[in-house]
């Protein structure tokens, strides 16, 4: 015996709530995504910007830097008037900052770096120095 006496009424009525709890579902897992696939990509922009190119800079009084940085080692040359300063070997770096360690010299270097595109902000001691790609 059939007790409801409009069955497609419940049938219609159980897919509503069926395509309502499927919205539901579907605007969850759209959030999710978003929030994940932002993270993602602001957790490797700026390191993969700083290495994606060597960088150079005209210094005031004439001279002239260059940083290179490839996947293991680092080269930052500095040069004057003739003379030559070369700070060369393996780094780390993490979103704003890096540091070289120079074995040749015993010492380690610190530097903060915010890059804008093709430009490079460089930050050694409090100085700061803008870098163009090349």
């Amino acid at each position: 015996m059939n007790k409801n006496p409009h069955p497609r009424i419940f049938f219609y009525d159980s897919i509503g709530k069926t395509v309502k709890s499927m919205k539901k579902l579907v605007a969850v897992i759209l959030l999710l995504l978003v929030v994940f696939c932002g993270c993602a990509r602001t957790s490797a922009g700026n390191t993969a910007e700083l290495t994606q190119y060597d960088w150079t800079a005209a210094l005031k009084g004439g001279g002239e830097a260059r940083l290179e940085l490839d996947g293991k080692t680092a080269h930052l040359e500095m040069s004057c008037g003739g003379e030559k300063e070369v700070i060369e070997g393996s780094y780390l770096a993490d979103e704003t900052s890096f540091v070289i360690f120079d074995a040749g010299a015993g010492q380690n270097y610190r530097f903060e770096y915010a890059p804008r595109g093709k430009k490079l902000n460089l930050t050694f001691d409090g100085n700061t120095i803008e870098m163009k790609a090349v």
